[in-house]
């Protein structure tokens, strides 16, 4: 092609004028408790609902476990990482990880434990790995990234001289340790058989011990002996099928007690036997916990099931006799006392019980919506874990440790007041979903579990790696299925379990929480049930709900209507997943949680099942559907592959789907999405990982290389401007995947004003090959020019945005044809200089209905590949 002039004699005859100073980001610093908004009751209500849902999620054909299935997925997952590690393995290398946040709200920490030198605390996360920091919250570094199922218990003891220290783990009935820091955990000897874990801990000799369960019948529960510091494990005593605690001093070494079904044993030679000791209950406990105080006397205290009802009973004189002094109201396993007190005990459910006389009386430490108006001193709702753990230099002589699903606290005051050591560094956020907003990627919205709709404005990345954003937390509950009929944060809808909420404007987020967003009376739905905005309407969405399809839109600012859409039965089953093509609204497909799939050609008005009932068998569980945004007769979908495949596509607008499963372990996909820069490529995010499909092999690959966390993939996204895939996990925050893939790769989308054109680029650019480019949106015949410059730019020009950099550009002419649009084919030279170079690309035609006579496309980066 001959040489176009300079950009100069296209672009400059308009002036240039300067971008408005951005707008701040501004939330509410109390965001209001949802839980209110339904009623005091509700917290408690979700949290065996949002259990049961996602039990649900998880379907397995009879004889199938699908945690002993997770569990072998997740050491699998830490072992490739080990390869990685020690060099035995190369990661792959279609692009890098970037830990985004949250940086200051944690979601559930359980664990604490002290260095052997007393000077930094090892902190226990639900699903984010082991953590250690200053025991004052600082400097938070996280150790267990390679460490699949986080940290329940934790035991740390003195390595050999000059050595870190042993640090030690359970959780889901995994016993991982490590000696160096968390570089590497390995499993104990003598553990193979055990698959659940219910008490960890270290006597001051370094002896370790341990309550577990082994999966032969014939023996059940029982305390398992550790003398070499967590390298091996024997069991020394027998509880059968009764689950059971044990309990021994925290700063002296002494007595070993055990609890078992109404009888209290004794160990005096560092657990390896045990006697029965005083007598028992008047009732076999189905559930205890069993704890002490060891100064000025020992006192035991056992929380013990009876029936349904957990209660407090004490022992002043070695469990010769036993008192009834509480029964608990709000209790979920959390339970300890003061080593300094014997009146001091506390227990905690949604809020924290603490007595300061024996246990006769309990007082709440603060109502758990109070933690809005100040979490720095106020706890979070659900208290997982509480610990005491006696320090001589500490102003009460101990410290405490509240594990909650807002994050860590600590008390040194006995209770008196807390701290939160959470507020900065611990990356350890629960999400449900993630918004990147299509029109400025530097917003992103995030739902997370107990920590609420969430808000950040993005700024650069910090050094040094770790999370680097703050989020505001808007208003507090459980959300997910972010969604927005254009792609932007312009009218956001995000389900919470029993109401939508509403946040309208980008700028600034307006959230409308009327009660006609309730969801409809009696309807039966999942706990947080798929909600999908309208893509034809900017004020309307979709509720999908058992035999039927949901629409809701807005009447007036606060006046919503709820009304059924859709005039097919589904068969009376449950709709778990709702999608549109972006090609075409009339498209629409659903997945059942039966395994059934559903399309429909009319909006979701009417609908037919898929041929065969869906993808393989019943049980599969539809979790997420993917319409692809190159071609209207492609989908994709995920869910549960426990006995049928994982993830499915289909080529025939879903008519018929094939699995699409080579490379995936037998797992949950809890969301698929394509890579942005139309190579093709998928990813999905599953229980225990992230993979990306290669559409030249038909193979999924795991891509957490040596650096993503071993955690569960919760939501992704492509994030279409800056080439990244975009992960919510489910324990630890927001992860970016930064593609090193050529492509092309939209940006400056839906500006408005005078941008109303759309550029589309052909797949992927190549050196040696053709390559085309689409314009949209024209007036007809009109005549226009694609401009094709070095770099972007970002400033006001002719009533839009200009989006190129006009040095050094050329100018390509197209004439639109009857329908606006024109396509430009030019051959990219084979030159091999030209590979990961990027091109800026953005188009200009007249258009007398603009204010100043021309409409702009949005631009498209194209990065050239081999």
């Amino acid at each position: 092609m001959a040489a176009s002039p300079p950009i100069s004699a296209f672009l400059l005859p308009v002036v240039l004028v300067g971008l408005p100073a951005c707008v701040q980001l501004v939330s509410p610093t109390a965001p209001e408790p949802t839980e209110h908004r339904l009623d005091e009751g509700a917290e408690a209500r979700n949290k065996s609902a949002r259990r049961e849902w996602i039990e649900g999620m998880h379907l397995a054909p009879p004889g199938v476990d699908w945690r002993e299935v997770e569990r072998a997925n997740g050491l699998a997952a830490m072992g490739r990482r080990n390869a990685i590690v020690t060099g035995r393995a190369a990661a792959a290398a279609a692009g890098t990880w970037r830990e985004l946040g949250s940086r200051n709200q944690a979601g559930r920490m359980y664990a604490a434990a002290w260095s052997s030198d007393g000077q930094s605390l090892y902190a226990g996360s639900a699903l984010g790995g082991v953590w250690i920091g200053g025991r004052d919250g600082s400097n938070w570094t996280p150790i267990g990234d390679n460490l699949y199922g986080g940290a329940h218990d934790l035991v740390v003891v003195t390595g050999p001289p000059g050595a870190p220290d042993i640090v030690l783990r359970h959780a889901g009935g995994m016993v991982h340790r490590s000696a160096d820091q968390g570089l590497t955990w390995t499993e104990p000897a003598g553990l193979a058989a055990v698959s659940q874990v219910a008490r960890l801990l270290a006597l001051p000799d370094h002896t370790i011990l341990l309550v577990g369960y082994d999966t032969n019948a014939l023996y059940g529960w029982g305390v398992y002996r550790s003398v070499d510091r967590g390298l091996s494990f024997t069991r020394t005593f027998d509880m059968k099928t009764w689950k059971s605690d044990l309990w021994a001093p925290r700063d002296t070494l002494g007595s070993v007690f055990v609890f078992k079904k109404d009888k209290l044993y004794e160990s005096t030679d560092g657990g390896r036997t045990f006697v029965q000791v005083g007598n028992p209950l008047p009732f076999q406990a189905g559930d205890v916990r069993l704890r002490g105080s060891e100064h000025p006397s020992l006192v035991l205290s056992l929380a013990a099931k009876n029936g349904t009802t957990w209660q407090i009973w004490r022992s002043f004189d070695h469990g010769t006799s036993w008192n009834h002094v509480h029964d608990c109201t709000d209790f979920w396993g959390a339970f300890e006392c003061s080593s300094q007190d014997p009146n001091l005990l506390a227990y905690g459910g949604v809020e924290m019980r603490v007595s300061r006389d024996g246990g006769a009386t309990f007082s709440v430490v603060n109502p758990w919506g109070a933690y809005y108006g100040n979490p720095a001193i106020y706890l979070h709702a659900d208290i997982m874990r509480i610990l005491c753990l006696p320090d001589a230099n500490a102003p009460q002589g101990e410290v405490w440790y509240i594990g909650t699903d807002g994050g860590l606290y600590h008390s040194l005051d006995r209770l008196q007041s807390v701290a939160n050591l959470s507020l900065t560094g611990l990356g350890v956020s629960q999400y449900y979903s993630t918004l990147t907003s299509r029109r400025r990627p530097d917003l992103v919205m995030a739902g997370a579990q107990d920590q609420g709709f969430q808000r950040a404005q993005l700024g650069a990345p910090g050094g040094g790696g770790g999370p680097w954003a703050d989020f505001a937390q808007l208003i507090s509950g459980d959300y997910g299925h972010l969604s927005c009929y254009n792609g932007t944060h312009d009218f956001v809808f995000a389900p919470y379990p029993g109401f939508v909420l509403v946040s309208d404007n980008e700028t600034s987020p307006n959230l409308i929480t009327s009660g006609d967003l309730n969801f409809p009376a009696g309807l039966d739905h999942l706990w947080l049930p798929p909600v999908v905005a309208d893509p034809d309407a900017r004020a309307a969405c979709f509720l999908a709900a058992r035999d039927s399809i949901w629409r809701c839109k807005r009447t007036g600012y606060w006046n919503w209507t709820w009304s059924q859409w859709s005039t097919t039965s589904f068969g009376g089953r449950m709709v778990s997943a709702l999608a549109f093509s972006p090609l075409d609204s009339s498209r629409a497909w659903a997945a059942c949680t039966d395994g059934t799939l559903w399309r429909s050609l009319d909006h979701g008005v009417t609908w037919s099942m898929s041929q065969g009932g869906g993808p393989g068998s019943h049980y599969f569980y539809g979790t997420s559907l993917w319409p692809s945004t190159t071609n209207v007769d492609e989908v994709w979908v995920g869910g549960s592959g426990y006995g049928a495949p994982p993830v499915m596509r289909s080529l025939d607008g879903g008519v018929s789907w094939q699995a699409r499963r080579n490379g995936l372990p037998n797992t949950l996909v809890y969301d698929l999405c394509e890579a942005p820069g139309g190579g093709g490529q998928m990813f999905c995010g599953t229980e225990n990982g992230a993979w990306m499909y290669d559409p030249a092999t038909g193979q999924w690959q795991d891509i957490l290389g040596a650096t993503a966390p071993i955690t569960i993939y919760w939501s992704v996204e492509p994030v279409w401007a800056e080439g990244i895939v975009r992960f919510g996990t489910y324990g630890r925050g927001i992860w970016d995947y930064l593609l090193d893939l050529p492509g092309a790769f939209p940006y400056g989308e839906l500006r408005g004003d005078a941008n109303v054109l759309t550029l589309r680029g052909a797949g992927v650019p190549r050196i040696g090959a053709n390559y085309s480019v689409t314009i949209a949106g024209a007036v007809p015949n009109a005549a226009g020019k694609l401009v094709v410059a070095a770099a972007a730019d970002d400033r006001p020009y002719l009533g839009g945005t200009l989006l190129v950099n006009g040095a050094g550009a050329r100018l390509w002419s197209f004439t639109a044809g009857p329908q606006g649009e024109a396509t430009l084919t030019a051959a990219v030279p084979n030159d091999g200089g030209l590979v990961g170079r990027e091109f800026f690309l953005q188009a200009f035609a007249p258009d007398a209905g603009q204010a100043q006579g021309w409409a702009l496309s949005h631009g498209l980066r194209l990065r050239i590949g081999p």
